[in-house]
């Protein structure tokens, strides 16, 4: 980037001083004369419109004042440029006596009264931007971001210059010695050009540097002098600050440092032929904004950009971590439980309309560079659109508690993207996968021989394991379409779109009766096998339930696996929601019998708390998972005998996220404790505020707690429209946003619809349930009162 014409190790011989330039020092007369401005500005002849100038820390306008005095009048007649002067400076005195002194070929601007910290400059905007000794006190750590925004600020062809002294300067050395005696803690040494160099080098920004070396020359006798220029300019760094004299006193003075040892004879160094000579390196570093890439390279950010992206993420992510409850909780979410006409373009509920505004937009052709304003949308207006399934209030649906420690996995694992499915691409990363593997295995206890394969959730992994007991129990395409497969009629939907991806009808699923604690009537399970057996069909596939989605009820496992084997079905068992609370005593016991199931689905994204996406299939003979998917390619390779099955040939998944890792990391970095004692809590949790809410007038708990989930009810006496009364109540609570709930079903008879408790999250603690519990009571009687006045007929 070729700016000036400059001789190289520039002397103080050669500059003169305009008669009415009385600055006592010479720093600005050099910028001004030895740097071929002219050429610069002679750039914009051709210039169509106004040049768009911003001064940044322009004090009293000193470096301003000297420009005008040695550079302007240099410039032709002919050239009549139009520049827009803008000042920038958190002093307001000091900037409007600067505004003053604006004059040809300038023409006044926008005055920016605050620190460039906190000042908003417009992207793209300015064609010279400058800053004259004006960054000593500019903290190290902000010049990232300030360089960034000067950079974001400039014109395509724009350039920015900055004048610093180095740390050979006299500035800079006397600064640190005073420092060195008689500084504090909290004062910090200057910002010096090394510093600025170093920031444009750690963010790719292409650079020149111009130097000038002199002696500022002042005699012994010259007390006054030696005052100005040793405490104002350099000890003090009032550059561009004029007026900051009364300042001075609050600082050691100049015979206090005379006389202190070691400070005295440092400045008593710098005397030669009864003078002061100190030696200043001054350099004027000049940078543009990058010109435009060519396609490729923006795919591939250098190592700083990539801090930079990610220092800007982590601002959006870390509240939503730390301090979830901050964000409101429903959002708009209570809005589309019961609404039908959510599709409906004229009715969108509110959510639906912010996201819709938000997003509708054509293929971008070109980029933004506005990473802040793209996280600002995505985090704190998209993101609030709908629920807050990280708040501690969350209670609807199963809650996923999104543990960072397993969002940190994610961000490793997708950025140094390795093919995981085939495990010779990648042994190690494979190898963290089948130890994750092999612990769900051992939680469950399974033997050796057992194994499964990572999926997105649930319904994947209940898809894959009904493959396998096709595979299995119904060899033949005959067999198939006579295949019969039993759950309880509280088992998840999932299962029936299993069955019907697998090429199964919806009358080859029967749907079994539950008791009063929603758990399969075995009665009802064996006399539906023995009838369809007696018909010709083919029973093959029994599912219990560890933990039901809609109450939590979890099944007889021990007798459906008794039963299974009688009748050669395969057993499966649903633990999506209610497997990792066998990590607790209370839930082993709860799940006697698991232990002996053919398969089980595990969510990690559920009660181990892991964000969404995070399923597994475990399986008691590996083989019988690898058997069900023989299947290759020509373009693939040839397994290993000696190495463990890929991935591939465990699932219909060929390309995957190493979802391994976001469930081996939080477990070697936290160990199983902390979240065996988190579900013994929800446990806790879940059985006190069954019991407080059984306390409330007309609240009637309809499904206790079995594990973490139960239902209730408000059940006055002579209510008609219970299920009208409760999807009020429902909504009412939702609506005061400490809490929310979600809608349960019994289909067993009119008036089943209630009111469901789902308590897992990590974070939801006591105080939370607290406020639940008062905010249900009084929306209690707040939905009575409400329906007695509805009873009551209107006057004709």
């Amino acid at each position: 980037m070729e700016i000036f014409t400059l001789e190289e190790n520039i002397t103080s011989s050669g500059i003169w001083k305009a008669d009415k330039d009385n600055d006592p020092i010479n720093d600005y007369r050099y910028l001004a004369q030895r740097f071929d401005w002219k050429k610069v500005f002679s750039s914009y002849h051709d210039t169509s419109g106004k040049v768009r100038l911003l001064d940044i820390a322009c004090g009293a306008g000193r470096w301003l004042r000297a420009f005008l005095y040695y550079v302007s009048p240099s410039f032709p007649a002919s050239q009549k440029l139009e520049i827009v002067y803008d000042l920038l400076d958190r002093a307001k005195p000091a900037l409007l006596k600067a505004a003053d002194r604006i004059d040809t070929p300038f023409v006044p601007g926008r005055q920016y009264i605050c620190s460039i910290q906190d000042a908003e400059l417009r992207k793209s905007f300015y064609d010279i931007i400058w800053c004259m000794h004006g960054f000593y006190a500019i903290p190290r750590g902000d010049l990232d971001s300030i360089l960034l925004k000067i950079t974001g600020s400039l014109r395509e062809h724009g350039t920015a210059y900055i004048a610093l002294a180095t740390r050979e300067s006299f500035y800079v050395r006397c600064y640190d010695e005073y420092l060195r005696w008689f500084g504090g803690e909290e004062q910090a040494e200057f910002t010096c050009t090394e510093d600025i160099v170093e920031v444009l080098q750690r963010l790719g920004i292409q650079y020149r540097e111009d130097t000038i070396r002199y002696h500022e020359r002042l005699m012994v006798s010259d007390i006054q002098g030696l005052d100005h220029y040793i405490r104002t300019e350099s000890i003090m760094n009032s550059f561009g600050r004029e007026g900051s004299e009364d300042d001075a006193k609050e600082f050691i003075g100049l015979e206090e440092l005379l006389r202190h040892r070691e400070m005295g004879r440092f400045l008593r160094g710098f005397i030669r032929d009864g003078h002061y000579h100190f030696p200043e390196e001054i350099r004027l570093i000049s940078f543009g904004n990058p010109p435009a890439r060519t396609a490729v390279v923006p795919l591939w950010p250098n190592g700083e950009e990539m801090k930079r992206l990610m220092d800007a993420a982590i601002e959006y992510v870390i509240p939503h971590q730390e301090h979830p409850d901050q964000f409101p909780l429903a959002g708009s979410g209570f809005e589309w439980i019961h609404r039908k006409t959510i599709n409906d373009h004229k009715n969108r509920c509110a959510a639906c309309a912010s996201a819709f505004a938000g997003t509708e937009e054509p293929l971008p052709e070109m980029g933004s560079s506005d990473i802040d304003g793209l996280l600002r949308k995505v985090c704190h207006e998209l993101a609030l659109c709908g629920t807050n399934d990280n708040g501690g209030g969350y209670l609807a649906y199963i809650p996923s508690g999104g543990l960072f420690h397993a969002a940190l996995a994610d961000f490793i694992s997708l950025s140094i993207n390795r093919y995981t499915s085939m495990f010779m691409a990648a042994p190690g990363f494979a190898a963290i996968e089948n130890q994750t593997i092999r612990w769900l295995c051992d939680i469950v206890e399974f033997p050796r021989g057992a194994g499964g394969v990572m999926t997105s959730g649930g319904s994947v992994a209940t898809l894959t394991a009904i493959h396998v007991a096709r595979v299995k129990r119904l060899p033949t395409l005959t067999a198939a379409v006579k295949g019969i497969a039993y759950v309880s009629e509280q088992g998840h939907h999932c299962i029936e779109e299993g069955l019907s991806v697998c090429g199964f009808r919806t009358e080859n699923l029967r749907k079994i009766g539950v008791d009063e604690q929603f758990r399969i009537r075995m009665d009802l399970l064996e006399q539906a096998i023995e009838r369809d057996k007696r018909t010709g069909l083919h029973p093959f596939l029994l599912v219990g339930m560890a933990g039901t989605t809609n109450t939590g009820a979890v099944d007889d496992l021990g007798a459906m696996n008794e039963l299974a084997r009688r009748h050669n079905l395969w057993f499966h068992v649903d633990a999506a929601y209610g497997g990792f609370f066998l990590l607790t005593e209370r839930g082993r016991v709860r799940m006697e019998g698991i232990r002996l199931a053919d398969s089980i689905v595990l969510d990690p994204h559920k009660s181990l708390f892991l964000p969404y996406g995070t399923g597994a299939l475990l399986v008691r003979d590996q083989a019988d998972l690898g058997s069900s998917f023989p299947f290759s390619g020509t373009y693939m390779h040839t397994a290993q005998e000696y190495a463990p099955d890929d991935i591939m040939s465990l699932s219909p998944e060929l390309t995957r996220d190493f979802r391994g890792l976001r469930v081996w990391l939080p477990i070697k970095m936290l160990g199983i404790k902390p979240f065996r004692d988190q579900l013994d809590e929800k446990l806790d949790l879940a059985q006190w505020m069954a019991q407080a809410l059984s306390r409330i007038p007309h609240i009637r708990v309809v499904a206790s707690p079995q594990l973490s989930i139960f239902a209730f009810k408000l059940h006055p006496p002579g209510e008609g429209d219970l299920d009208g009364l409760n999807k009020r109540f429902l909504d009412a609570i939702n609506r005061r946003g400490n809490i929310l709930l979600s809608p349960f079903r019994d289909l067993r008879y009119p008036g089943g619809f209630a009111i469901r408790v789902a308590i897992l999250s990590f974070r939801t603690t006591l105080i939370h349930l607290e406020q639940g519990v008062w905010d249900i009571r009084e929306t209690a009687r707040e939905v009575l009162d409400e329906s007695v006045h509805r009873a009551i007929p209107l006057p004709k």
